[in-house]
């Protein structure tokens, strides 16, 4: 009788655990704010034009370069993000995660050039979308852990977050064509500033916080921030130590849905 008794018990938890809703997935979308801090650079004049024409690079300016060490004054800008996130219930508040999802990275950074044989000017007063800079990432975040407070109101939530880029455009040069009023060809360029932001780091990695609050039963609005530990830039391959200082910094505010608990 013992015995079975022993494998009813067991039964009954093997039951209870396969139908006891320890999963949940949701979906999440929002708007970001991307902060970088400001960093050192240099900017590259090409004074007199280049060798061959269309062919947009440092290498074909017609006269030795000018070079100008600058600072990017970074101004941040919105973005979206959105992922999918599984959350597996590890107590009766709390819970460990796994999201995955598209986050998208804008700002802009302006440079103001001051070096001997070319007038001192602020890149962006020659071309107003100068330093426009729009990056793609994957989002992963692996093992955050969540906590829910006040009665299940509330929900803190704190772990690791990855970034892998995928896609990105920045506008790092300027160029400047000859007046044909002033004597200039009709699609001659005079001059062209090339501004040495490197290419974008291939991972980002960093902490992420976040705060969400219940709206109703499946619906929250929450509200998160990542700071990464490494550069936007990779500075190695540019040769350019100076981006290392370019860590970025991410607010968010979004809605999260609920839509399937197992």
């Amino acid at each position: 009788m013992k015995r079975k008794i022993t494998l009813v018990f067991f039964v009954q938890l093997i039951v209870i655990g396969l139908t006891a809703q320890k999963f949940e997935m949701s979906v999440s979308a929002g708007a970001n704010l991307t902060l970088v801090p400001d960093y050192s650079n240099w900017v590259l004049v090409a004074n007199d034009g280049l060798v061959v024409p269309g062919l947009i690079q440092p290498g074909n300016s017609a006269t030795p370069l000018l070079h100008a060490e600058t600072t990017a004054e970074t101004t941040a800008r919105f973005g979206f993000i959105t992922d999918l996130e599984i959350r597996m219930k590890l107590c009766s508040n709390c819970r460990l995660s796994l999201a995955i999802g598209m986050a998208n990275l804008n700002y802009k950074y302006d440079n103001y050039v001051d070096v001997e044989g070319t007038p001192n000017v602020r890149l962006s007063e020659l071309d107003k979308d100068f330093g426009v800079t729009n990056l793609l990432y994957l989002n992963l975040r692996p093992l955050n852990f969540s906590i829910d407070l006040i009665k299940n109101k509330f929900t803190l939530q704190g772990g690791a977050t990855f970034n892998f880029f995928l896609k990105g455009k920045s506008n790092s040069t300027v160029i400047l064509y000859a007046d044909p009023f002033s004597g200039g060809a009709d699609g001659e360029i005079e001059k062209v500033y090339f501004s040495s932001t490197g290419s974008a780091n291939s991972v980002l990695y960093g902490a992420h916080l976040l705060v969400r609050f219940k709206i109703i039963e499946a619906l929250d609005l929450y509200v998160s921030g990542q700071y990464y530990f490494n550069s936007i830039y990779n500075s190695e391959k540019s040769n350019s130590p100076e981006l290392k200082a370019a860590k970025p910094t991410t607010i968010q505010l979004g809605v999260s849905y609920t839509f399937w608990r197992f």
